[in-house]
């Protein structure tokens, strides 16, 4: 493959400019309101059989975020257009959950217990995204990142305008090119008339946002599901190893944690955890050992071992290690 320096690949000055713009464009946006969510995904490789190999954990790159805050302009400027036409679909997100707030707020104040934070639904965003840059190295970003998720309200579809709080818009919709949901088909008919200057209705459009939400949330899980499955799959041939992660979840009855690389989730049982009954401290967000007083924390890194894993259930046992 060739590799191109700087100033070589084609269009690189326009594709510069472009990136300058997505960049100051960004800035405003967290400055207006947005939340930084920034989590890696993960993809797989396939073999020549077409079949997945390994695990790919892929960052965010600026790549991905000039063609981001580009496709949020256009969904913006499209609702705003779109609404002083005639009724449309828009993509709202409701204010977040108060109860989950304060639990994000006792976990930073566990983890970071000189910061004294304050967290409400409107400095939230200021709050995240101000750790999101932080190099401490107790913020684990992707378990702030999932608190900050389970606090957040099911983003849907709806024909009344509730604004989208995580992306700090007051309008909002989804139009992008090419189309991939049946409700970006009906927007674009809808813009399609308001350019023309033509009103147009579509029939039973409240009800349809309530079918396109319900089957987005559907395949969403579904999703979950199948990666989980893939991930659990290509571990099968590595029961007995060894890997780091990091804590994802603690509960009464044991922790999960999450590999490194994106590799899976699975379980360390309660009676698996040293060599000492522990218990879950549900206000301080740990496991504590109850003759030591050693803690686990959500986020913190561990050294697990596979015991066991069964496909059909989609679950994966561990053994603490250290």
């Amino acid at each position: 493959d060739v590799v191109l320096k700087a100033g070589e690949g084609e269009f690189y000055k326009e594709l510069c400019v472009l990136n300058k713009i997505a960049q100051n464009v960004r800035k405003e946006r967290m400055s207006n309101g947005s939340i930084n969510f920034e989590r890696s995904s993960i993809s797989f490789e396939l073999n020549k059989s077409g079949e997945p190999c390994s695990v790919i954990k892929k960052p965010s790159l600026n790549a991905h975020h000039l063609v981001e805050e580009f496709m949020l302009l256009a969904n913006k400027f499209v609702a705003e257009k779109l609404g002083d036409f005639h009724p449309t679909i828009y993509r709202v997100h409701d204010l977040p959950n108060q109860e989950k707030i304060k639990d994000l707020a006792k976990y930073l104040n566990q983890i970071l217990p000189n910061k004294k934070i304050n967290i409400n639904h409107k400095n939230l965003s200021k709050k995240i995204n101000t750790l999101m840059i932080s190099s401490s190295p107790k913020v684990h970003k992707d378990t702030v990142t999932s608190f900050v998720l389970r606090a957040m309200s099911k983003a849907k579809y709806d024909i009344k305008n509730l604004g989208h709080y995580g992306l700090g818009f007051k309008k909002y919709t989804h139009f992008t090119s090419p189309i991939r949901r049946y409700s970006d088909l009906i927007v674009h008919r809808l813009l399609g008339a308001a350019v023309q200057n033509k009103k147009i209705s579509i029939e039973n459009i409240g009800r349809d946002c309530i079918y396109f939400s319900n089957v987005e949330r559907k395949y969403i899980e579904l999703e979950r599901k199948i990666n989980k499955f893939i991930q659990l799959k290509l571990l099968q041939e590595s029961v007995g190893e060894s890997f780091y992660g990091a804590v994802s979840g603690l509960t009464n009855w044991g922790m999960y944690v999450e590999l490194d690389g994106g590799k899976g989730e699975g379980l360390v049982s309660i009676n698996k955890i040293g060599n000492e009954k522990y218990s879950y401290n549900d206000a301080r967000f740990c496991l504590i050992g109850k003759k030591t007083g050693k803690k686990y924390i959500l986020g913190q890194e561990v050294c697990v071992e596979i015991l066991a894993i069964n496909l059909t259930a989609g679950e994966m046992d561990l053994k603490i290690l250290s």
